[in-house]
């Protein structure tokens, strides 16, 4: 611990803000997962202490996976993070990524009772099909507002905690010696630990969705992972395509089911028949 309190204490100061910021990020996605626990907590009943852990290094993957665009632009060593247009953007990118993490995991608090797992990308296709999709938003709504509620409180929180990270950033005009060359390097490590933590870890291929059910039991996957992390890794999951061996009107020529028979008159028209196979009983 002390080691990392040096660690930290080393690093520039716009890497530190940018790790406090991701860190309330993760605060409030594992916030969302405990909300999900509190509703569905009849579904997970063996959970172990290592399921919360596990749930946490899913949580910094999905952190580290989303927030990817935002912390290439912001470590780009150019002196700009101290001007207003910088921060403006920042503020407004990180809050929109940080609210899409929240309300995606805020919908299954609901959604998963009628699926009983995660939401993947497929979930767009269920919504986007038919006409009955405003329906399924008003009626979704309306049973659960609370979940609206929950959002706007966790929006109002991040925004306080990302307003405690504000600090003077160096322009063009009070750059230190040096600044190019320093802030070169610190984005090369961070960016290289936060890809690191993206894909999982060091591995040959990056943590997938199958991955958790090695740290968990089956039956805590749901808990241990995060529903923007599932819709994310479904995303280039195509759907199955429909495959045409024959043309339409050659169909029939080779697999007609409809059976004419032959009727032999036997029996009174109409008359009902049934057969009962009493069958062999054996002692």
């Amino acid at each position: 611990m002390i080691l990392m309190k040096r660690i930290y204490s080393k690093l520039p100061i716009h890497v530190t803000t940018l790790l406090k910021r991701l860190m309330i990020s993760v605060f409030l996605l594992y916030v969302t997962r405990l909300i999900f626990l509190g509703f569905n907590a009849g579904v997970f009943p063996n959970l172990v202490v290592t399921d919360f852990f596990v749930a946490l290094w899913f949580d910094l993957i999905t952190v580290s996976l989303f927030y990817l665009p935002y912390y290439i632009f912001f470590l780009l060593p150019i002196p700009i993070r101290g001007y207003k247009m910088h921060r403006a953007l920042s503020k407004i990118t990180f809050h929109f990524i940080n609210a899409l993490l929240i309300a995606f995991n805020l919908l299954d608090i609901e959604y998963f009772k009628y699926t009983s797992k995660r939401s993947t990308s497929d979930l767009f296709t269920v919504l986007g099909a038919g006409n009955d999709f405003s329906q399924l938003v008003s009626s979704f709504l309306k049973d659960a507002w609370f979940l609206l509620a929950i959002f706007a409180v966790l929006l109002f929180v991040s925004e306080f905690l990302y307003r405690k990270t504000q600090v003077d950033f160096e322009t063009f005009k009070t750059k230190p010696k040096g600044f190019y060359r320093s802030n070169f390097v610190a984005m090369v490590v961070t960016i290289a630990v936060l890809v690191i933590v993206a894909r999982g870890g060091l591995g040959l291929r990056p943590t997938g969705i199958i991955e958790a059910s090695k740290y968990s039991k089956g039956e805590n996957t749901a808990f241990v992972l995060t529903t923007p992390f599932t819709i994310l890794k479904t995303l280039d999951q195509s759907s199955l395509e429909k495959v045409d061996y024959f043309p339409e009107d050659k169909v029939i020529q080779y697999f007609n089911p409809v059976k004419k028979s032959k009727p032999q008159h036997i029996l009174p028209s109409k008359t009902n028949v049934v057969i009962i196979n009493a069958g062999k009983f054996r002692t």
